[in-house]
This record gives C-alpha cells, structure tokens and sequence, in this order.
C-alpha cells in the first residue's frame, strides 16, 4: 500500500500561519528538549548540522513540489509565513 498522496490543497490556517513547517519544528524542539533532559551536549553541538540537513534535503524538496503543485499561491504564502518561525 503506498501512503504518500499528492497535496490536495495548501494549508494556511491553524499552526501554518506560523511557521510552514510546523512539524520539522516541533521535532527539532522536542530533540533539544530530550538533549537538555538527558545532558547529553554533543547533540546540541550537533544541532546546526541536523538542521542543515532537514532544510537541505528534506525542505527544500518539498518547498520545489509545493511551487510545482501551488505555483503562484504558494509564492504569496512563502512571503507571508517563515521557513521555520
């Protein structure tokens, strides 16, 4: 069974008028909440780099199909909301 459908319309209410990738955000702040809750550093150390590459490889594809899929629309959404916050 393939899960992964095609976007049937642009959200831009609720948490998406914050942030256009509220769950990459919330899975960042609840990896430095276990890194502070552990102690463990080197993961914060690691931080940047594990943004870097959620941005890179993973948003940045998506923001290329949302345009694709969107166009103009999502153009003006892109100028509105913030990447992450």
């Amino acid at each position: 069974m393939i899960t992964i459908k095609a976007a049937a319309s642009l959200q831009t209410k609720g948490v998406y008028q914050v942030s256009r990738n509220p769950m990459y955000l919330g899975l960042a702040l609840l990896y430095l909440g276990f890194t502070c809750y552990f102690g463990n550093w080197w993961n914060v150390i690691l931080f940047p780099l594990l943004l870097l590459i959620v941005q890179e490889f993973v948003i940045k594809r998506e923001e290329r199909y949302l345009k694709r899929r969107f166009g103009q629309q999502y153009d003006d959404y892109q100028q509105i909301v913030r990447r992450w916050l």
